[in-house]
């Protein structure tokens, strides 16, 4: 019997390949090349960029994408960069064949149609958007098909979580250190990728740090302190971790700090209970959604979410109906 067949990731560049735990590069001539674990993709991209340097113009969009993923995605936040992956993998894979200059927006709306999934397709078009502002950049296109696509509407949000199914879930369902994360989430509305980034040293005089990512500007945002987050906060430095690490959140075993992948293991098992018991699924994600619905004003959401825009609290997390008073 031979061996089990290994399956490489399609976001992967040319001629690189997961085999036994690694990424490798397997160039015309010579041994392969070992890029690092397959549990750091970003190390892997930023290696596999040294090595085969600016080169020559892309010549395929494939190529384009490839060196969008090698040369600019590092530089986003890791949660971002895993998005990106996926969404440049189903890009490469439908496109990918084409020459960037003959894309029609055509093209772009009979591979929308054939996604069969109308939000993720709006995501991945205008990803590719992107791609292709770089492209232009690079000599690589002359324009950008993706500037007239009219995009897919939307639903809205419709997942309304209750206090007292987040309570019943967290008490229920959640390890220690997960309930801390989901009580530190509701009452900050932060993103997943700061909270996880929070270290004992992120306690300031004033409130708690959070390293904003988004953006490209890496920034501080300081959430002031409240007799229920000082609680909170009290808490989860009372959790059990080791003595060298200052990370807040541990996972049950303490051998290293929580990160996305641990995160949604977790989170995903939880559910699963959570689901088989009779109750509805929702995600993490929704709980920002609780926070800005518990918030005052659109205005007060807008502050502690750190959105640029009201609209887009409105939009996208606002849910409760508003209310106004008449003239007289």
């Amino acid at each position: 019997m031979g061996r089990r067949r290994t399956t490489s990731p399609a976001w992967l560049p040319r001629r690189v390949y997961a085999h036994r735990g690694q990424y490798r590069y397997h160039p015309l001539k010579g041994k392969p090349i070992p890029l690092g674990s397959v549990l750091d993709p970003a190390l892997c991209l930023a290696k596999y960029a040294q090595l085969v340097g600016p080169g020559k113009t892309p010549r395929l969009l494939a190529d384009v994408i490839d060196k969008y993923l090698t040369e600019e995605v590092p530089k986003l936040a890791p949660g971002s960069q895993e998005t990106y992956r996926l969404y440049c993998a189903k890009l490469k894979f439908g496109l990918g064949h084409m020459v960037p200059d003959e894309v029609t927006i055509n093209d772009l709306y009979d591979y929308h149609e054939a996604r069969q999934a109308r939000v993720r397709a709006n995501r991945e078009i205008t990803v590719l958007g992107v791609v292709y502002r770089h492209a232009i950049r690079w000599r690589a296109a002359r324009g950008n098909p993706v500037r007239d696509f009219l995009f897919s509407p939307e639903p809205g949000r419709e997942r309304v979580v209750s206090g007292s199914e987040r309570r019943r879930f967290t008490r229920a369902y959640c390890p220690r250190w997960l309930r801390g994360y989901l009580a530190l989430k509701l009452l900050t509305g932060r993103r997943q990728g700061e909270l996880l980034k929070l270290t004992l040293f992120s306690e300031k005089p004033a409130g708690i740090a959070f390293r904003i990512l988004k953006k490209r500007k890496e920034r501080e945002l300081i959430v002031s302190w409240t007799p229920r987050l000082r609680t909170v906060w009290k808490w989860l430095k009372s959790l059990p971790r080791p003595l060298h690490s200052a990370a807040v959140f541990h996972g049950e075993r303490l051998r290293r700090p929580v990160n996305a992948r641990s995160l949604k293991s977790v989170w995903q098992r939880a559910m699963a209970k959570w689901q088989d018991d009779g109750n509805v699924k929702f995600w993490e994600h929704d709980l920002r959604a609780y926070t800005a619905n518990r918030s005052v004003s659109d205005e007060a959401a807008r502050e502690l979410l750190d959105h640029t825009s009201v609209q887009t609290t409105r939009r996208h997390y606002r849910t409760k109906d508003q209310k106004v008073r008449p003239l007289r």
